[in-house]
């Protein structure tokens, strides 16, 4: 016995063709019915193509139309030297030329040449009486003496005559009583055989050669004092040459020598020659070893209240 059926339709229908004007299509089928559409055909009608898909350009090429380009390139060009051309005007070039050394040549006139030789200390003598043996010398070389007196006397020089000079005086100026006195003095020799003569008021002498002197003008700056103790000192002077050409020379005196001679020269100063002592009197010669500057010089030898005297003379050349 049949209660029931029920019966199933396959249906294949002919393909269909989809035309979509805008919009966009919603297919639903109902009762089963399964629709297998042929494909579609999409064609679009109105709006715009939008393709997704990156294109990749060619690279341009610069084209400049106009103007002056500016081109930064990293790299160092280094142009080839430009000829220099002047049109016109005057060029100032800053160019230093070293000229070739030209020869001197004068025309009229006599050129005068100095040229300083050094001073040579030469030898020195002493005596303890009114005259003093002068050192082995040669006419051109120059005689400094240097004349005691434990008064206040300074010194005379003797008349000139036969082989005595007539001595130029440096220092010859009297002092006060309690103190001695010195005289300096100088001459050029104009023979090998010179002599001191008999000094009046000496009691102790010093006689120096020198060579390399200034022949017109030797003594530079120079200065002479008497005083009284222990502290015998030779005083400074302006010097003429400062350049350290120049020979200080430096003569302490005393009457009465403590001790019985003297000390060390100081410092920076070469002890030459002594007189003395003669009954306790002496005199001393030292000479500073550099002579680019000068100040006053103590010999300590003296005694408390008796009379010294101390001088300094500078030579040139």
């Amino acid at each position: 016995m049949v209660t029931g059926w029920w019966a199933e339709i396959f249906s294949s229908p002919s393909e269909a063709v989809l035309t979509l004007t805008g919009g966009v299509p919603v297919v639903e089928v109902t009762h089963n019915n399964f629709v297998n559409p042929a494909s579609a055909e999409l064609v679009l009608t109105g709006s715009r193509l939008s393709l997704e898909q990156t294109v990749h350009p060619a690279p341009p090429a610069l084209a400049l139309t106009g103007g002056v380009p500016n081109v930064s390139v990293g790299q160092v060009i280094s142009p080839a030297h430009a000829g220099l051309t002047v049109t016109g005007g005057t060029p100032s070039l800053g160019l230093k030329v070293a000229p070739a050394a030209a020869a001197d040549t004068l025309t009229g006139g006599t050129p005068t040449v100095t040229i300083k030789s050094p001073l040579s200390y030469v030898s020195a003598n002493a005596s303890t009486t009114s005259s003093v043996s002068i050192p082995a010398h040669q006419v051109g070389d120059l005689i400094v003496l240097c004349v005691f007196d434990s008064q206040y006397t300074a010194p005379t020089k003797p008349s000139a005559g036969g082989t005595v000079p007539n001595w130029n005086y440096i220092n010859n100026t009297n002092t006060s009583a309690g103190q001695g006195a010195v005289t300096t003095a100088w001459f050029i020799a104009t023979a090998t055989n010179t002599t001191s003569g008999s000094w009046a008021w000496a009691e102790q002498m010093i006689a120096v050669v020198l060579s390399g002197h200034n022949a017109a003008s030797p003594i530079g700056g120079h200065a002479a004092v008497g005083g009284a103790g222990v502290n015998i000192t030779a005083p400074s002077v302006t010097l003429t040459h400062s350049d350290g050409s120049s020979m200080l020379l430096h003569f302490h005196a005393t009457a009465f020598i403590n001790g019985g001679g003297w000390s060390s020269a100081p410092a920076g100063y070469t002890r030459r020659i002594v007189a003395g002592p003669s009954s306790s009197r002496s005199l001393v010669l030292n000479t500073k070893d550099a002579t680019t500057t000068d100040g006053s010089v103590t010999q300590p030898d003296g005694s408390s209240g008796w009379a010294y005297a101390a001088a300094t003379v500078e030579i040139i050349n």
